[in-house]
């Protein structure tokens, strides 16, 4: 890979589940490919599983969606990283977005947009989240 490719990225994808039974049988899934595709591609991930986006307020505007849980999933680039961020994104997306293909329609897998890495930053090793460092 060129120069370029040396910069540091993140992506942070959010993996929401339409009612806690769906997060029982697919976030084992979901969580599993995600971790195995920074693996494969030398990214260090760590995940946050029932990450709180949404509270009583939330749930009481939007009563419709009570029972909604999301997963957080960081990803950032590593020196060993064989890919660039846009292209990793794009794995991604392709990845999960046929959901009739594994049944996952009441599961929706995608990115965060860029002004949100700010306040979703990549977990310090010390706090309590599941990290795989590729270093």
């Amino acid at each position: 890979m060129d120069k370029k490719s040396k910069l540091k990225w993140r992506v942070n994808y959010v993996v929401s589940y339409e009612k806690p039974n769906y997060a029982l049988h697919y976030r084992e899934l979901c969580l599993q490919t995600l971790k195995n595709v920074a693996q494969l591609y030398k990214i260090d991930c760590a995940t946050k599983v029932d990450y709180p986006f949404y509270d009583d307020e939330f749930f009481e505007k939007y009563k419709d969606l009570r029972g909604l849980s999301s997963d957080l999933v960081y990803f950032r680039a590593s020196p060993q990283t064989t890919i660039f961020a846009r292209d990793f994104r794009r794995l991604i997306d392709a990845i999960f977005q046929d959901y009739s293909s594994i049944d996952l329609n009441h599961v929706e897998v995608g990115s965060q947009d860029y002004n949100s890495l700010k306040k979703y930053l990549f977990p310090k090793e010390t706090e309590n989240f599941v990290s795989m460092s590729l270093n």
